[in-house]
């Protein structure tokens, strides 16, 4: 069974609090994962393991990591993973998924990423699986894998969280590492306008050079969100939506949670 969707940034900026707009922020991501009472949560990361053409699913028995932020804190995370659930979605996607192992294979310890800690930071300690986002340029294969694993986790007396982990445009101001781009801002707008209306066709239909010149990390994870929506039937509701020096952070989960 759904029990929450959300749309998390991944920005140092959540944990450093180094302005007021990070602070309402993380207010906001505080508010509703506090009600959050899922036995089991997914999240895709677009900083995992990357593969050219496929997704990719950890499939050590426990999860561990370190961080460092810009503001010199340190996260420190030790999860359980569910290996059943793990190869069930597997079984369901193999055209899409691989198995990732790291250290000898399922009995030893996979690597959680930032991009998959900082949101879990905000989350109490449950089983939680790991999905490394693909940057595939084959969309519908994207949009089905998000249907396919609503399809997978939708049954059963379980409850389930699934966390799409992004950050939007990178290239919002000349003083970041990716320079300036008019898109960013444009791209951003796009993704807000999908959120708020349910409407993805407009984030499905930008062009490659265009995306490439707003560089976010979300793109994909966004299709893949697109496509778990469609067959959900749910929609997300925009709670907070800022810059952060170059790039955008936006938060948003599933209406009436």
């Amino acid at each position: 069974m759904i029990h929450r969707i959300y749309l998390i940034p991944h920005g140092d900026e959540l944990i450093d609090i180094p302005n007021e707009q990070s602070k309402e922020m993380r207010a906001a991501i505080i508010e509703d994962t506090s009600k959050d009472r899922a036995d089991v949560r997914i999240i895709l990361t677009p900083h995992g393991l990357s593969l050219e053409k496929t997704f990719s699913i950890a499939f050590n028995k426990k999860l561990f990591g370190t961080y460092i932020t810009d503001g010199g804190k340190k996260l420190e995370m030790n999860l359980d993973n569910n290996l059943d659930l793990a190869r069930l979605i597997l079984e369901n996607n193999q055209k899409v998924l691989s198995k990732a192992f790291f250290s000898g294979g399922e009995q030893n310890t996979f690597p959680i990423d930032f991009g998959s800690m900082m949101p879990l930071t905000f989350f109490n300690k449950k089983p939680t699986l790991i999905i490394g986002q693909t940057r595939s340029w084959d969309l519908q294969e994207l949009y089905d894998f998000g249907r396919n694993i609503h399809r997978v986790i939708s049954t059963g007396d379980s409850k389930y969280s699934i966390i799409f982990s992004a950050d939007q445009a990178h290239t919002h101001s000349p003083m970041g590492p990716y320079g300036f781009s008019d898109n960013a801002k444009i791209y951003d707008q796009i993704v807000k306008e999908a959120v708020i209306t349910g409407r993805f066709d407009s984030i499905y239909g930008m062009k490659r050079d265009f995306i490439e010149s707003a560089k976010p990390d979300s793109f994909w994870i966004m299709v893949v969100l697109g496509g778990f929506l469609s067959a959900s039937g749910m929609k997300l509701s925009l709670k907070y939506y800022y810059v952060e020096k170059y790039f955008g952070m936006l938060f948003a989960c599933n209406r009436n949670a």
